[in-house]
């Protein structure tokens, strides 16, 4: 499955929880849509998503079995009705596997329908997050150079609010670090965390002018959630270009080293969640029979949240899998003495696989068919450590 566009996946988030008024209360869609001052936001929210998903039904002209009536068929099913997975390949009459390669296409078409109506322009709003990662993560070659660490989140919180303290308070905000939980290290660089955090700080301040900034943490299964409220009586302020950059920087600083910053914004409130992986959680098996390419594998994968196990061949993969209960597979296709293609078919069709995040990594450049035969993600090789931690944090979220 291709990863989701930002906005794609804000859309998503707001289908998933379309009947949830927790999850969309502060969403960013409110914002995005010009809702978020109607008293009767969240009910409005909902009905232009609803009446989104109307306009992509087909016409009656066109057949049944199109590919249009697919994605307007998977919308309603997963999304109108809240049905899961399963249930929307018993309605539709197609395979789970199907579902879950059509449901990333029917959102990124609602999407675009949705951006047009509304006059959302990612590119216009925010840099390309992929392009400032690819310039960080040359910037910051140094990471992989050495050993990339440990982080003590509770430090570096109180370390960021010493070194913002006088931008807020030239800017009339008053900050509050919460009380912490005793957290366990995370998978991410001191000086990377750091920074993305002290820009993720700055950014809230500087929408939220006269107001307050809380800072807090938790854990919340395998990662570290930093919460970041900005909350201003007068109003949020309209995010500027300038702004937009500092954002996008902290998200670009996280994402190469397999981290997310995600954002929620109400009239008076903003909310930024750091997720970061807590080291060591994730079992990663890694199928090539390469023993180099295992070595490099194995040490971009040090220190992070990955726990590598390597098998050179297919002959006791199965019982590899219910031995070490990886939770991502990484798979070459082209192994000696066996068609790899075949491997991945036996790996979604197995009970114990059919749903594990599955990433063909192959120097043959077969990203389409990949996908297709169902895998999660695909990499060609050679593979660099930012393009490999990016895209195990995408396959894993996509099972999820």
């Amino acid at each position: 499955m291709e990863a989701l566009s930002t906005f794609a996946r804000d859309v998503r988030h707001a289908l998933t929880h379309l009947y949830d008024p927790d999850a969309l209360q502060s969403h960013p869609l409110l914002a995005r849509f010009g809702l978020s001052r109607q008293p009767s936001s969240l009910p409005a929210l909902r009905e232009a998503l609803i009446r989104a998903i109307d306009e992509l039904k087909p016409a009656p002209s066109i057949p049944p079995d199109s590919r249009a009536w697919r994605i307007y068929r998977v919308l309603v099913c997963r999304y109108v009705q809240q049905l899961d997975q399963e249930q929307t390949a018993d309605q539709l009459g197609v395979g789970v596997r199907h579902v879950r390669r059509e449901q990333n296409a029917a959102v990124e078409a609602l999407a675009a329908v949705l951006s047009q109506k509304y006059q959302v322009s990612e590119s216009s709003t925010l840099p390309r997050e992929s392009d400032l990662a690819s310039q960080f993560a040359h910037e910051l070659a140094w990471v992989r150079g050495e050993d990339s660490g440990e982080s003590c989140v509770a430090e570096v919180i109180q370390a960021t609010a010493r070194l913002v303290a006088p931008l807020l308070a030239d800017r009339d905000v008053n900050l509050d670090v919460l009380p912490l939980p005793v957290l366990a290290p995370v998978a991410l660089h001191p000086t990377i965390l750091r920074q993305a955090m002290v820009s993720a700080v700055t950014y809230a301040t500087r929408r939220a002018p006269g107001g307050a900034v809380r800072l807090g943490a938790e854990q919340h299964g395998r990662q570290i959630l930093v919460r970041i409220t900005a909350t201003s009586e007068e109003g949020l302020t309209v995010m500027t270009p300038d702004q937009a950059k500092s954002l996008a920087a902290a998200q670009a600083l996280l994402r190469i080293q397999g981290s997310s910053l995600d954002v929620a914004e109400a009239i008076n409130t903003l909310k930024l969640t750091l997720a970061v992986p807590v080291v060591g959680t994730i079992s990663v098996l890694l199928v090539d029979d390469n023993a180099d390419f295992a070595q490099l594998f194995g040490r971009y994968l040090a220190r992070t949240r990955y726990q590598m196990r390597w098998i050179a061949g297919v002959d006791h993969l199965f019982k590899a899998i219910d031995h070490h209960r990886p939770e991502v597979i990484v798979l070459d296709v082209m192994i000696p003495g066996i068609d790899g293609w075949e491997i991945l078919g036996r790996l979604r069709q197995h009970p114990q696989t059919s749903d594990l995040p599955i990433v063909v990594c192959t120097i043959v450049p077969e990203r389409e068919l990949a996908l297709a035969l169902g895998a999660t993600a695909f990499l060609a090789k050679p593979v660099m450590r930012p393009e490999l931690l990016t895209t195990l944090g995408q396959a894993i979220r996509e099972s999820y």
